[in-house]
């Protein structure tokens, strides 16, 4: 039986195929997440470009985005690495058939 007729190895790539499929899905969820946030930023530029802001009210947002935006940054970077890893293992699966 030659390699790429072997069940397991295609069962492998299937699963690694649902994987990147997945890690991808997370990766353009954060990107709309993050595109939100960005237009909430534009929101609130605008706001100072019209008028007077309650600096508190700001302060309380900008805290919150800037937490938001820590924590974002740290799921992508996961995401990466998790995609990396998938790209690694499907190039390892390819030199095996």
């Amino acid at each position: 039986m030659s390699k790429s007729e072997d069940p397991k190895a295609d069962l492998d790539e299937r699963q690694a195929f649902a994987r990147l499929e997945k890690a991808v899905g997370r990766l353009l969820d954060e990107r709309a997440g993050l595109l939100t946030r960005v237009r909430e930023i534009e929101a609130l530029l605008a706001q100072l470009k019209e008028g007077p802001v309650d600096p508190a009210e700001m302060q309380k947002t900008l805290t919150r985005l800037e937490d938001q935006n820590r924590v974002l940054k740290e799921k992508i970077q996961a995401g990466s690495e998790g995609v990396d890893r998938l790209l690694s293992r499907l190039r390892f699966l390819e030199t095996q058939r």
